[in-house]
C-alpha cells in the first residue's frame, strides 16, 4: 500500500488513537488476568505444568509448558477502518544457526469494546470481562487449553 492509496476515511480512523490504543490495552489486561488466573489455580498447574508470568505492562506474557517456552505480545494496529489490538502468541524454536526464534501459534483480536476474537475472523467472540459459570471462568479455562494445544501442535 502506497501513501496515495490511503483514504480520509482511514485517516479518520486515527482520530481517537491514542484512547482508543488505552481502552484496548485495559481490555486486553483483564483478558489476560482471567487466563492468568486459570493457570494459577492448583489443579491446572498440577494436570498441565503451566507456569503464566504477566511482565509488568500487563500485556506481555510469558510461558512455560511441556511442549516449550512461549511468549505473547499485544500490538495495536489499524484495520481498514478501525484500530484494534492482536495479542500474538509465540513459540519458541530455533533456527539453523541454533538462535532463538519466536513462531506465531495463535492471534487473538481485541476490539476497542472488550470483544475478543479467537483468531483472524469475527467467529466465536467471547468478552474480556470475566463470566463465571459456576464458579468458574469456562470461557478463559477453554482459551487456555487452546493456547496450550496450539503450542504443542507446532
Amino acid at each position: 500500500m502506497d501513501l496515495l492509496s490511503v483514504t480520509p476515511d482511514q485517516v479518520d480512523a486515527l482520530h481517537n488513537l491514542k484512547f482508543d490504543g488505552e481502552r484496548i490495552k485495559e481490555h486486553a489486561k483483564k483478558f489476560i488476568a482471567r487466563l492468568s488466573a486459570v493457570c494459577q489455580e492448583e489443579t491446572v498447574r498440577e494436570r498441565w505444568g503451566v507456569s503464566f508470568m504477566v511482565q509488568p505492562d500487563g500485556t506481555t506474557v510469558e510461558l512455560e509448558t511441556p511442549f516449550g517456552d512461549a511468549k505473547a505480545q499485544l500490538s495495536l494496529l489499524v484495520n481498514g477502518e478501525s484500530v484494534e489490538g492482536v495479542w500474538g502468541v509465540r513459540r519458541k524454536g530455533f533456527n539453523e544457526e541454533g538462535e532463538p526464534v519466536f513462531l506465531r501459534v495463535a492471534s487473538f483480536r481485541v476490539s476497542k469494546s472488550g470483544t475478543i476474537y479467537l483468531g483472524e475472523t469475527d467467529e466465536r467472540p467471547i468478552s474480556s470481562r470475566t463470566q463465571f459459570v459456576a464458579g468458574e471462568d469456562l470461557s478463559a479455562y477453554q482459551v487456555m487449553g487452546a493456547i496450550i494445544y496450539l503450542l504443542g501442535s507446532h
